[in-house]
C-alpha cells in the first residue's frame, strides 16, 4: 500500500517490477490513455478502466464482483504477476466502505497464495482516519513520502568523523548507515522497536549489531532508563575505529533520561566519532523534541 496524493511512487514500483519480468495489470480510475502516459513500458502492461462512463471494456465501480473477476482472469492467465490498483476513489463513490474493505481484504487473501504482488495506491486524506487504519492493516507494508520503498531511499556518502541528524524518514537513516558499513565498517543500530523486522531488510549488512531500547527481559536489550550502561556500550563501540552508530528512538530516551543527559551523551559520541573516524547518525522524527531542543542538537551535527 502506498499513501500518495496521485499515483507516482506506486507507478514507479510497479514499472520496476514489470522491468524485472513480472506481467502487469494496471486497474485505474482514469482513462487508460492517461495511465499509459505514466508508464515507460505501456505495451507490456494490461489496463482495466473503472468508470461510470459507457466505454468498451470499462468496468462500473458499483460492480465490484466484475472488477474482481477481471483481476482473477488475469491471474489465471499469467504467472508471476504484479497488479496496481488505483481505484479507491471511484469505488468509494459507488459503494459503502464496508464493501470496499471486503474487496481489498479478499484481494489480500487471494494474493497470498499466488506468485503475485498487489500494489494499492490511495490518498489517506480521502479517508476517515479509522478507515485508513483498517485498510492499512491489510497491507504487508505501508509506504509514503516519509517511509518510501527501498528504491526511493536517496543515499548519502557520510564524511568520516562527522555526525548527522536525520529529521524524518527513519528507514532512510538505516539505508545510509548500511551503505557506509558495507566498506567493512562496524555498525550498531539502537532501535525503538523489536529489531527482527529491521534485521531482515535486504540492505542491512549481516554483521550489524542491534540493541533494542526496551525494559523487556530480552537478549540485546538496552534499557533506556539506564543511561550509564547505554552510554558505555555506545562509547566503547565508537572507539573501535571507523564505526557507524545509528541512534533511533530519541523520544524514548528523552522520556527516560531527560533531554540534558541525552544532549551530553550525543555530544560526547560526536567527539568520539571525530577522534576515531566514525559516524554518528541520529534519527529525530518530527515532534520528538521541542524547537529549542532541536536547535541545540543541530549545532552539534549536520542536518540531512
Amino acid at each position: 500500500m502506498i499513501d500518495e496524493a496521485a499515483p507516482g511512487m506506486s507507478v514507479a514500483v510497479f514499472e520496476g517490477l514489470v522491468r524485472h519480468g513480472r506481467t502487469g495489470l494496471y486497474i485505474t480510475g482514469e482513462p487508460p490513455d492517461l495511465s499509459k502516459r505514466r508508464l515507460a513500458l505501456p505495451d507490456k502492461v494490461d489496463f482495466a478502466w473503472v468508470t461510470d462512463v459507457s466505454a468498451p471494456g470499462a468496468l462500473k465501480p458499483a460492480m465490484i464482483d466484475q472488477i474482481n473477476a477481471r483481476r482473477e482472469r488475469f491471474l489465471e492467465k499469467n504467472a508471476k504477476t504484479i497488479l496496481l490498483l488505483d481505484i479507491l476513489t471511484p469505488l468509494l463513490s459507488a459503494n459503502d466502505f464496508s464493501n470496499v474493505f471486503k474487496f481489498y481484504s479478499y484481494i489480500r487473501d487471494d494474493t497470498h497464495h499466488r506468485d503475485s504482488i498487489t500494489i494499492v495506491s490511495l490518498d489517506s486524506h480521502s479517508l476517515d482516519e479509522s478507515d485508513f487504519r483498517k485498510l492499512s492493516r491489510l497491507a504487508r507494508d505501508v509506504f509514503s513520502d516519509e517511509n518510501p520503498p527501498d528504491i526511493f531511499l536517496p543515499g548519502m556518502d557520510m564524511e568520516e568523523g562527522q555526525t548527522y541528524i536525520l529529521k524524518s524518514g527513519g528507514k532512510r537513516g538505516y539505508r545510509i548507515a548500511a551503505d557506509a558499513a558495507k566498506e567493512d565498517r562496524p555498525l550498531v543500530c539502537v532501535v525503538r522497536t523489536f529489531p527482527d523486522s529491521i534485521r531482515e531488510q535486504s540492505f542491512m549488512p549481516s554483521w550489524t549489531e542491534f540493541h533494542w531500547l526496551s525494559k523487556a527481559p530480552h537478549p540485546g536489550v538496552l534499557r533506556p532508563d539506564r543511561p550509564t550502561e547505554l552510554f558505555k556500550r555506545l562509547s566503547d563501540f565508537m572507539c573501535m575505529g571507523r564505526a557507524v552508530v545509528l541512534l533511533d528512538g530519541i523520544d524514548i530516551l528523552v522520556a527516560e533520561m531527560g533531554f540534558n543527559q541525552l544532549y551530553k551523551m550525543i555530544t560526547h559520541l560526536k567527539d568520539l566519532a571525530k577522534l576515531n573516524k566514525g559516524n554518528l547518525l541520529v534519527i529525530i522524527p518530527p515532534s520528538s523534541l521541542t524547537p529549542n531542543e532541536f536547535k541545540r542538537l543541530s549545532h552539534e551535527a549536520l542536518i540531512v
